[in-house]
């Protein structure tokens, strides 16, 4: 049994000392689903992306400036203004933004690389819900230096940074403030064909005074990817027969060696490649072919002084495309254990690389119906046989606030036993209840493993209960000794996991201290005998 009481008083005080009184700020009224509307263009009149709005095509579009203060004071004004700008034409979103400052030379810019966190910058982000679900996005993020951060969020939760695509942004600081200037491609993200609207939100960070601005989802108790309280993104009736076509990746890794003692040289030369077909605007056929980790960065370092396995995050792009498809039981595997699908096992063979031949994969949306499926054939080594690998997975909406969906797996990296697993999850979200705007979610997920006809089980559920004052949550878990996964993540099996959690925030009001807050978190481990470990 472990016990962990972690009094966040300190901290919080520390970072709400940093935030700048706004007393001169009033509060406004913000609709709570704004909208706006993008305006088509001509391909030819299209915006140099150079971070200058003064191209003459920016003048057509219909300015959106009702942003509104989520952080340190909710509901109020911000104390510099910004503006936003849409156009789109055959081939691309065009987002342009003017954030104004009367302090441009304290505007702060930490990192440039590609995928920072710019939570401490100055920065915009721009969160689409092409298929208005509510749930999922794409996530883009521009910081006042230009360093680009794009992934994919997952039911208001989970975020996946990893994944990357094509797009364009530029910034550049002028003397009253800053502009960022960005450009999706259609082909780059999947939308719904013959869809005149998308949910949309627009976000400002603006560290010197420490406000954080946003267009819609006005309530500070939500995250900046929650889809609950977004916006409309209206005029997208261009959009019908765009976003089919073939993208081709290659990569090619070149590998020598050379034998001191002999004076023997050898070297090879690795081609792999992906092929993506949109078959609809929100369906993609993927192709990968002679696959290895060539294309992808290096993991983060990690120490392992346990004895159970670390998981580390996938990174090839294959896999990666579409990934929220695959997605099961979301903030119950929060830890990872139990997972039913991970697909670093393919390619991966405890802890030797196998190359992946072949592989195919369909992802995506067809109608209201989310789907991820994939078949990969293995390479074989020394030690491993070729292997044919297969995963399904399919959800969709039950009704309002209520996603439900099943997981298939098929085969062994190993090849030494026969293995599936098949299973279901729920996951249910209630939003915006009653004056304090409470959130209440329930996920449930029941799994069965089949490794060579010794059968099984995992059960897992989340609730959770929140508001800007409170944030209650359980979490429960429970493997089976047999259960086994052979394409999942298990480091652990043969246990019940218990995880309630209580928070309570205290809020001022003319204070430079935002917020206090103190939380509580139990975690109790047995085995299913009920013994504690």
């Amino acid at each position: 049994m472990t016990f962990h009481m972690f009094p966040t008083l300190a901290a919080g005080v520390l970072l709400a000392l940093n935030i700048t009184t706004i007393n001169a700020v009033n509060a406004h009224t913000a609709p709570i689903h704004p909208t706006a509307q993008a305006v088509y263009i001509a391909t030819e009149n299209a915006p140099q992306i150079d971070g200058d709005l003064s191209d003459p095509v920016w003048q057509r579009a219909i300015p959106i400036e009702n942003f509104t203060m989520v952080r340190p004071t909710e509901g109020a004004e911000p104390s510099e203004p910004v503006r936003a700008l849409i156009l789109y034409d055959d081939n691309n979103l065009y987002i342009g933004f003017y954030l104004y400052d009367s302090k441009p030379e304290e505007i702060r810019t930490e990192t440039l690389r590609r995928d920072p966190g710019i939570d401490f910058n100055d920065g915009v982000r721009i969160i689409l819900d092409p298929f208005k679900t509510g749930r999922d996005s794409f996530y883009f993020g521009v910081n006042s230096g230009g360093a680009k951060l794009d992934g994919l969020s997952e039911n208001n939760a989970n975020f996946v940074g990893n994944w990357d695509t094509i797009w364009n942004a530029k910034a550049k600081i002028v003397k009253d403030g800053w502009i960022a200037e960005v450009a999706i491609p259609f082909r780059s993200i999947a939308y719904p064909a013959g869809a005149d609207e998308w949910n949309i939100n627009l976000v400002r960070t603006h560290r010197r005074t420490n406000e954080l601005v946003r267009w819609s989802n006005i309530d500070r108790t939500k995250g900046n990817i929650d889809l609950t309280q977004s916006g409309t993104l209206t005029g997208l009736g261009h959009l019908k027969a765009q976003g089919r076509g073939l993208d081709v990746q290659t990569f090619a890794a070149a590998i020598a060696s050379y034998d001191w003692e002999t004076g023997k040289s050898d070297g090879e030369i690795r081609p792999s490649g992906n092929l993506y077909y949109r078959f609809t605007p929100a369906l993609t056929g993927t192709v990968t072919l002679n696959t290895d980790f060539s294309d992808t960065p290096l993991d983060a370092r990690q120490v392992n002084t346990g004895r159970f396995s670390l998981f580390f995050p996938e990174t090839r792009d294959f896999f990666l495309q579409d990934s929220a498809a695959f997605s099961v039981g979301n903030r119950i595997f929060r830890r990872s254990n139990g997972r039913p699908f991970f697909s670093r096992r393919i390619g991966i063979v405890n802890g030797t690389p196998v190359n992946l031949d072949a592989g195919i994969k369909l992802s995506g949306h067809a109608g209201e119906t989310n789907i991820g499926a994939l078949i990969v054939r293995t390479g074989e080594n020394d030690l491993y046989a070729a292997q044919t690998l297969g995963v399904l997975r399919l959800s969709r909406p039950l009704f309002e606030g209520a996603r439900g969906g099943f997981i298939y797996t098929n085969g062994n990296p190993s090849g030494r036993t026969r293995n599936n697993v098949l299973g279901f999850d729920l996951d249910y979200q209630k939003s915006n209840i009653g004056k304090n705007r409470d959130t209440f979610t329930l996920q449930a997920t029941g799994l069965q493993s089949d490794d060579d006809g010794a059968r099984g089980n995992l059960y897992g559920g989340l609730l959770s209960f929140r508001n800007d004052k409170w944030d209650a949550q359980f979490r429960y878990l429970d493997i089976d000794d047999q259960y086994n996964p052979a394409l999942g993540f298990l480091n652990r099996r043969n246990i019940r996991n218990y995880n309630p959690s209580l928070g309570r925030t205290w809020r001022f009001k003319d204070s430079k201290i935002d917020g206090v807050n103190f939380g509580m978190w139990y975690s109790l481990l047995t085995n299913r005998a009920s013994t504690t470990l």
